[in-house]
């Protein structure tokens, strides 16, 4: 069900990107990039070998999209999660990096 939730959080952020595109005259072909980016990094932390490591790094990644398009609620929800995971880990620049992107919401 998790997998459902961000999908759908993904999708209302390319939708937030695509109007912030539309009304600052951006182009929207970086609205694809995006989408294409975020696939392929889905695909890269999914397969099997990936490590913890690099899908806390692509969760950290996904946050800053989220807070760069103002959703400082999803970011900072996306960070918590990774938070946990990375701690439990024992990933402490990972931990200390998130911390400081948890406080600056």
């Amino acid at each position: 069900m998790e997998e459902l939730n961000n999908v759908e959080i993904f999708e209302n952020v390319k939708n937030r990107i695509k109007e912030i595109f539309n009304g600052e005259g951006l182009s929207e072909n970086l609205n694809s990039e995006i989408e294409r980016w975020h696939n392929r990094r889905q695909q890269e932390t999914d397969r099997p070998g990936g490590t913890i490591e690099q899908r806390v790094v692509f969760q950290m990644e996904l946050a800053q999209i989220y807070i760069a398009v103002g959703k400082n609620d999803s970011a900072f929800d996306t960070l918590e999660d990774v938070w946990d995971e990375a701690n439990q880990e024992g990933l402490v620049d990972l931990v200390e990096e998130i911390t400081n992107l948890m406080n600056s919401l």
